[in-house]
């Protein structure tokens, strides 16, 4: 993980960090690393999620709503206890994402934000949280992750029928690590 990255200095013509970014423990470090693992004109590519779309077919607010009060329904924890993503709220921000990668010496920087659209059937919006389910499952156990999981799944049978619309949008930014 950048910082460390373990290569010398200019070993690559691309380096590309999808949805890792808003996980490095110092931003400025951890990007200024990818660039000195850099050539002179290589090319950075980066994802950051960016804020969610206002788009009326977008379930997925609602559905994590009702998984939330299931979940505290069940006695399970709302969160992880510890945040693994410290710069994805600054990064949802193209103006924050261009400025992090300029500091880490990448000019002719294009940000473009990307919509992606995924209907999930709802087994399968319920075992797609990461971090968080794995924690939760953990936490709670056996029994008690499986009759979470049914309560949650009628639930939101209940008010989608048998699939979750999802829609998110990340940006996609390059450039190139500045010359000499």
């Amino acid at each position: 993980m950048a910082p460390g990255l373990p290569f010398p200095d200019a070993s690559f013509d691309a380096v590309v960090a999808n949805l890792a970014i808003s996980h490095l423990p110092d931003l400025d470090k951890g990007l200024a690393d990818m660039v000195r693992v850099l050539r002179a004109g290589g090319r950075l590519g980066v994802t950051a999620w960016a804020p969610d779309p206002a788009d009326p077919e977008d379930q997925g607010a609602e559905a994590d709503d009702i998984i939330a009060c299931v979940r505290s329904s069940c006695g399970l924890p709302a969160r992880a206890p510890v945040l693994g993503a410290p710069w994805e709220d600054q990064l949802r921000s193209r103006t924050e994402l261009r400025d992090a990668l300029t500091r880490a010496g990448v000019v002719g920087i294009d940000a473009q934000l990307h919509a992606y659209r995924r209907t999930f059937l709802i087994e399968d919006y319920l075992c797609g949280w990461g971090g968080l389910g794995r924690y939760l499952r953990w936490r709670a156990g056996d029994q008690p992750w499986r009759e979470f999981t049914d309560q949650a799944a009628a639930s939101l049978r209940d008010r989608f029928g048998t699939t979750v619309t999802s829609i998110k949008q990340a940006w996609v930014a390059t450039g190139l690590k500045s010359l000499p």
